[in-house]
């Protein structure tokens, strides 16, 4: 089981182009600072992208068993008019990276696609958690709707999240070519040629987590002796009545059965540390109903946008039917689940639940299908790894408009003139005028 994450974090972007007009709020000669006016803030700005690709490989229950990780820092110029030179970047929080200093520096950046990019990759060195958890239940029994409840899927999620451990990340080998091969197989179709830049548009976290549903036969207590039929009574502590006959001693059997199956509590719910909450047995030869449900819950310490979850059922589940989404909206099409979240908040569980039937004449395990989960976050997998300072030069012009007063012989009305001819947008941060013969005062 494996889950595929790439996504991308962008420190600044950039505004439309339009050539900027800089007015002055305030001078201040104390400091010698000058303050633009915020409506002149107008015009590019350079781009710096932290870009992560990650891959959490799961078992059943969400413990993670592997992490694999690429990290590139991209430094990009914008402008296809204006290059940028002597760049300066300070980084912050760089010690669970393999980044070896905070400071870099960059002689220049062009204005097309083979001098325009500074790219620089990195890797994790410290221990990685996984922050988004997914985990699927499948349950089998008659009363699965109320088994598989909100409340105490979010209990057994936050057993899992106290349970969550770093694991030492490494170099991210697997393809996203193979992922998509062993989704469209699990399916069962042909596999197309993939076409790489299709591939490399595609930012997003891709996961994949396999089930497995156990055949298993209905027990035929009337093939069982009525010493055997006591003795099982007596193993699982189950009370007979006096002088039981062999109907009543099954009919309690069965009654007791339902009961550790199925008992729910007051409030609606199946308490999660008494009863599993799943459940996988399905009988031979007979149309069995299969509930799932799919929860997620973010660990990362801002909100994940355009969370999109697709469930994959396999070809011989039939008649599937979505009967609840707690966020978001939820669709089928061809055999394909699409589960899509606007905005999920930290700390929130959200899940999906719904049916299918399927019928099966071997006790071959089903394969229940691949789950892919897609969404963009802000957060970072290196614990914090952010731009601090970023500064460059580009085209500018600055110059002292003189006039001599007629009136005056020798004095001057003297205009410093600053222009921005570039299309980026620049903050002034201060200008030095003195005279010639005083450049101290």
């Amino acid at each position: 089981m494996a889950r595929k994450k790439k996504k991308e974090k962008e420190v600044v972007e950039p505004s439309e182009k339009k050539k900027p007009t800089v007015e002055f709020e305030a001078y201040d000669e104390e400091k010698g600072g000058i303050i633009l006016k915020d409506d002149n803030k107008e015009g590019l700005i350079a781009l710096i992208k932290v870009l992560e690709e990650v891959q959490v490989e799961q078992d059943h229950d969400a413990n993670v068993k592997a992490i694999g990780f690429n990290g590139k820092l991209n430094v990009e110029n914008p402008s296809s008019v204006d290059r940028l030179w002597d760049i300066g970047i300070t980084l912050s929080n760089i010690e669970g990276t393999d980044i070896e200093s905070e400071e870099i520096k960059i002689k220049e950046l062009g204005i097309t696609d083979e001098n325009n990019v500074d790219s620089r990759e990195f890797q994790i060195t410290r221990e990685a958690k996984n922050l988004l958890l997914v985990k699927e239940y499948i349950n089998t029994s008659p009363n699965a709707d109320d088994i598989l409840n909100i409340r105490d899927i979010e209990t057994d999620l936050l057993k899992l999240k106290e349970k969550t451990v770093g694991v030492e990340a490494e170099v991210l080998e697997v393809k996203e070519e193979e992922i998509e091969k062993e989704i469209e197989e699990e399916r069962g179709i042909e596999v197309p040629e993939i076409e790489e830049e299709i591939k490399e548009e595609e930012e997003f976290i891709e996961a994949e987590i396999e089930e497995e549903i156990e055949a298993e036969e209905e027990i035929d207590y009337n093939s069982w002796t009525v010493k055997e039929l006591k003795g099982y009574c007596e193993e699982n502590n189950i009370k007979l009545p006096p002088s039981a006959k062999k109907a009543e001693i099954i009919e309690t059997i069965k009654k007791w059965k339902s009961t550790e199956e199925n008992d729910v509590s007051e409030n609606g719910g199946v308490e999660a540390k008494e009863y599993n909450l799943e459940s996988f047995g399905i009988n031979i030869n007979q149309l069995n109903a299969v509930t799932f449900a799919i929860a997620l819950c973010s660990l990362f310490e801002k909100s994940v946008t355009k969370v999109k979850v697709v469930k994959n059922v396999p070809l011989g589940f039939e008649n599937i039917k979505i009967i609840d989404t707690s966020l978001g909206l939820a669709e089928i099409e061809d055999n394909k689940i699409t589960w899509l979240i606007d905005n999920l908040e930290p700390e929130t569980t959200v899940f999906l639940k719904f049916t299918t039937d399927i019928q099966i004449d071997t006790k071959e395990p089903v394969k229940t299908g691949i789950i892919e989960v897609s969404y963009k976050a802000e957060s970072s997998f290196t614990g914090g790894l952010a731009i601090e300072k970023f500064n460059a030069f580009t085209n500018n012009k600055h110059y002292l408009d003189m006039i001599e007063k007629d009136e005056v012989p020798g004095l001057w009305d003297c205009n410093l003139v600053f222009e921005n001819p570039s299309e980026f947008f620049i903050e002034l941060i201060d200008i030095d005028v003195h005279a010639p013969e005083a450049p101290d005062t």
